[in-house]
């Protein structure tokens, strides 16, 4: 198994374990106070079937822009809020949000000419709609904030509703 396979394997088994934890153990451990709210948040592409993460590398980068390309895929955003809710409780808020994302045919040298820039690495999907890749985007149906990589809109709207304001 490759070095980054497996420490992405390590993290994911360790994510898990903290998540069978009840909200108030993992509040605690990371000091949640009254009037806080912990945010956590990730986003994936998925596209055919398949879930597309960061590329572990150039290569794998170039072989998820080919198959998007000339395609449209979903961007999904998972947020969950860790607070204490009015009666003094931790509580816990999880929601997904899902923006579909058309692209245009791009060439195999634009791909590669894309990865030369380093842009790829870290991001779901080998690309970041907010920078220069954004020409080979034809359009997007829901929030372009979910695409960059946090739901904004959908945030203020759970936050109001929890928080009562």
């Amino acid at each position: 198994m490759r070095t980054k396979q497996l420490a992405a394997l390590i993290r994911l088994r360790r994510l898990q374990r903290f998540q069978r934890r009840r909200p108030a153990q993992r509040c605690s451990q990371v000091g949640l106070q009254p009037n806080e709210v912990i945010i956590g948040a990730d986003t994936v592409v998925a596209y055919n079937g398949e879930i597309l993460g960061k590329p572990l590398d150039d290569a794998d980068a170039e072989r998820m822009l080919l198959a998007l390309s000339g395609n449209t895929h979903f961007v999904y955003t998972g947020v969950t809020l860790l607070y204490y809710d009015k009666a003094g409780q931790i509580s816990q808020l999880s929601f997904a949000e899902k923006t579909e994302v058309h692209f245009a045919d791009i060439s195999i040298d634009d791909i590669r000419r894309y990865i030369s820039t380093g842009n790829h690495r870290d991001k779901a999907g080998s690309y970041a709609i907010q920078d220069e890749f954004s020409v080979h985007v034809t359009g997007i149906n829901g929030d372009y904030n979910n695409v960059v990589g946090f739901p904004v809109s959908r945030l203020y709207k759970e936050l109001k509703a929890i928080l009562k304001i």
